[in-house]
C-alpha cells in the first residue's frame, strides 16, 4: 500500500470519528456526510453541499441513516391496578336554630364529618315604604227591571270599564244563605285551610265573604285567601295581605252560576317568607281567622259583559 493511500485511510477514519462524536456539527440535514479529498496532497474538508468540491478534489459521501441499529420489541402492558375505594358524597340537610347555628342553617356532611353553614342573625327593621296608589275601585249602581235584569239588580262597572250585572232573583224565590265560621288557626306552609263553606242549590248566586286575620306577634307574615267553587280555586276571588301586630280585617265577592248546585268554600293559606336566595326570613307563626262569615244571595241571572 502506497504511503498517500494509508496516510487517506488513516485521515478519512480521523474525521468519521470527528463526525461520530459531533454529528450536529458534521452532519448535513439529511444525515449525509460530504467530504472534499484534494487529490494531489490528500488533503480532506467536510462540506455541506457536495457542489462545493473543487476541480482538483474528489467527492467521498458517507450516509450515517444506515448506521442505526434495528427498532426494538414493544414492551408488554403492565398490569391493572386496583380499584380505588369509591368517595362518600355530600349531604345537605336544614338545621334549626341551637347550638350549631344561632340562628339555623345548614349542616353539610362528607367524608371528613360535618360542617355548618349559619344563617346570619335577622336585620334591623327597614323603614316603612311610601304609600302605595290607591287601586280604582268598581263602581256599582242600581239596575231597573229590565232587559239586563229582569227583577233588578246592580250594574257594577270596573275599572277598565267593563260592566258586569248582578240580578235579584224572581220575587217571592229570594233565599240568603249564611254561614259564620269559628275561631280557626291557618299553620305556615301546609295546605289550605277551610274558613267556612256554603252548601247551595242550583242556581246562580253573588257570594260573599268577610273575616279577620289576627296575629300576636310583631312581625307581618303574608297570607292568601280566596274562592273554591265545586273544588275549583276562583283565581278572580284572589286576595293577598300582610297580617301586622293585631287585626287585619279582609273580605271578598264573586258571582258564580251553579247549575247543580255545590259548595263554595273561603279558603286561606300561609307561606313563609323568602329572601332573594331562596332562604327563610323568619319562622312564621300561625294566624287566627275570626268573626268569619259567608253568605250567598241567589239572583235571576248572572249576565257577563
Amino acid at each position: 500500500m502506497s504511503k498517500f493511500k494509508s496516510t487517506f485511510i488513516i485521515a478519512a477514519f480521523a474525521l468519521l470519528l470527528l463526525v461520530v462524536s459531533s454529528p450536529a456539527q458534521a452532519q448535513s440535514a439529511n444525515g449525509t456526510l460530504y467530504i472534499c479529498v484534494n487529490t494531489n496532497n490528500w488533503q480532506m474538508r467536510n462540506v455541506p453541499d457536495p457542489k462545493e468540491c473543487k476541480k482538483q478534489e474528489t467527492v467521498i459521501v458517507w450516509d450515517f441513516n444506515a448506521l442505526k441499529g434495528p427498532k426494538g420489541d414493544k414492551g408488554e402492558t403492565g398490569a391493572t391496578g386496583q380499584q380505588g375505594t369509591p368517595g362518600q358524597s355530600v349531604t345537605v340537610i336544614s338545621v334549626p336554630p341551637g347550638a350549631n347555628c344561632t340562628n339555623g342553617g345548614l349542616m353539610l356532611t362528607d367524608a371528613s364529618g360535618n360542617h355548618f353553614i349559619c344563617n346570619g342573625a335577622p336585620g334591623a327593621k327597614g323603614e316603612t315604604g311610601n304609600p302605595g296608589t290607591p287601586g280604582a275601585s268598581p263602581v256599582v249602581t242600581p239596575e231597573a227591571a229590565g232587559a239586563n235584569c229582569t227583577s233588578g239588580g246592580l250594574k257594577v262597572t270596573d275599572a277598565s270599564g267593563a260592566i258586569n250585572y248582578v240580578c235579584n232573583g224572581a220575587s217571592g224565590g229570594s233565599n240568603l244563605f249564611i254561614t259564620r265560621t269559628r275561631e280557626i288557626l291557618v299553620l305556615p306552609d301546609t295546605p289550605s285551610t277551610q274558613i267556612g263553606v256554603l252548601d247551595l242549590p242550583p242556581g246562580n248566586y253573588l257570594v260573599s265573604a268577610k273575616a279577620t286575620a289576627r296575629s300576636f306577634l310583631s312581625y307581618s307574615p303574608n297570607m292568601i285567601c280566596q274562592f273554591r267553587a265545586n273544588n275549583q280555586f276562583d283565581v278572580d276571588s284572589y286576595i293577598t295581605m300582610t297580617v301586622h301586630l293585631g287585626d287585619t280585617p279582609f273580605g271578598t265577592t264573586q258571582a258564580y252560576s251553579l247549575p247543580s248546585g255545590g259548595q263554595v268554600q273561603l279558603m286561606c293559606f300561609q307561606g313563609t317568607p323568602l329572601d332573594s336566595q331562596g332562604r327563610p326570613l323568619f319562622t312564621p307563626q300561625a294566624i287566627t281567622i275570626a268573626r268569619g262569615v259567608l253568605w250567598a244571595t241567589p239572583v235571576s241571572a248572572i249576565n257577563v259583559q
